[in-house]
């Protein structure tokens, strides 16, 4: 179940950076409640699932995702450049935490 509140902290950290970039510096008040509720929801998730899982992998995991998830958001529905490092740094880091996860076992 930790893994579950896990996925879902990340995919709110995602929301929230979603959120974020849409505020205008908290300028739009809907984006910028937005931002808050995510980021709140993300960390409480989070919390929750670091009663169960390790530190060092559910915060790895938590960050990880969250910058994978935001940067292919990003890419896709933003416009924003792809390139082959950029690609690749996330694939790097995808791999860093599976080798957490693997660490863990």
């Amino acid at each position: 179940m930790a893994w579950c509140y896990l996925t879902f902290a990340s995919l709110f950290e995602i929301l929230f950076a979603l959120s974020l970039k849409h505020s205008d510096s908290f300028t739009h008040v809907g984006y910028s409640t937005m931002a808050v509720l995510n980021m709140f929801l993300s960390l409480l998730l989070l919390s929750v699932a670091m009663q169960t899982l390790p530190l060092a992998l559910s915060y790895a995991v938590w960050t990880g995702a969250g910058i994978i998830g935001t940067s292919l958001t990003a890419m896709l529905w933003l416009n924003e450049a792809v390139n082959p490092l950029k690609l690749g740094g996330l694939v790097l880091i995808g791999l860093g935490i599976l080798l957490l996860k693997l660490g863990e076992a």
